[in-house]
């Protein structure tokens, strides 16, 4: 009776041996066995950075749509947070992959060559992760810069065709503006024909008349304007000779000048020696009495 216990329990304890790697495989397939089907449990945080730009005179906020669409997709469980919450959640548990637009998203992504090369997101994981999971990131962020580039792509068009819009109201603006000044146009042209016509006529026989006899006068003013530089030819020659004699003029008067000195100077000698001149001629008289 105890030799077939100890017999039983020995076959109950190998059959439980045997099926501890069967059930540690059954429990590991289970959680690898379709990873992307729950996807829409997955919590995932989405950080709006994004700042609108202008282009082409509308306003583009690229962030601000994704982010519109993002709550309309039940794809992954999204919760729209700040950047401080969403790293507490991140390091609590609470979110598996902070996923963030930057600031500039929208500035980088005015022009169609920017739309591919924008940065869509960055993206912030769990260190948790499995090859699965990096997967499950990678599959859902290029899903993210997928929304990204079509939101551009679309709002450029978009820009794109409102300008057609405006260049073909401006060019229907510019069509009817002609309409209006052509017949004025044409008016203008007409009577500008007749006015030069009168001009032409006024011209030869008012005009013409006058110039000649304006090269009369100045054929008359040649004439003068030479008789007036032989004269001045001769005045300069006269001019010449009246220099000379005014030099001959100053020297004579220079001359005169040193005589008249020579002159003041004897009559001041004759003035000292008249009182002497009255003595002598009063002493003669004297003697001769």
């Amino acid at each position: 009776m105890e030799s077939n216990l100890k017999k039983t329990t020995f076959i109950i304890v190998m059959i439980g041996i045997s099926l501890i790697p069967a059930l540690y495989n059954i429990i590991f397939l289970s959680s690898m066995w379709d990873p992307y089907g729950q996807l829409s449990d997955l919590p995932v945080a989405v950080v709006n950075n994004d700042k609108e730009a202008s282009y082409n005179g509308n306003t583009m906020a690229i962030g601000k749509d994704m982010v519109s669409n993002l709550k309309e997709n039940k794809t992954l469980d999204f919760h729209f947070v700040d950047e401080e919450e969403g790293k507490k959640g991140l390091e609590d548990g609470d979110y598996y992959m902070v996923v963030t637009l930057p600031s500039d998203l929208s500035e980088k992504a005015t022009t169609l060559s920017n739309i591919q090369s924008t940065a869509a997101y960055q993206s912030l994981t769990s260190e948790q992760q499995t090859e699965i999971s990096d997967s499950v990131s990678q599959n859902s962020t290029d899903s993210i810069q997928s929304a990204q580039s079509i939101v551009a792509l679309v709002q450029d068009l978009q820009g794109s065709l409102e300008n057609l819009q405006n260049q073909s109201s401006n060019l229907s603006t510019l069509k009817n503006q002609a309409n209006q000044v052509l017949p004025i146009t044409s008016t203008s042209l007409i009577g500008l024909s007749s006015g030069l016509t009168e001009i032409q006529g006024a011209v030869t026989s008012k005009l013409v008349p006058a110039s000649q006899s304006i090269a009369s006068g100045v054929n008359a003013y040649t004439t003068g304007v030479d008789k007036v530089s032989q004269g001045a030819s001769q005045l300069s020659e006269k001019n010449a000779t009246l220099t000379g004699s005014l030099d001959q003029l100053v020297s004579g008067s220079n001359t005169l000048t040193q005589k008249s000195s020579s002159l003041t100077a004897g009559v001041g000698q004759l003035v000292e020696k008249t009182p002497e001149l009255v003595s002598g001629i009063e002493k003669l008289s004297t003697g001769s009495n």
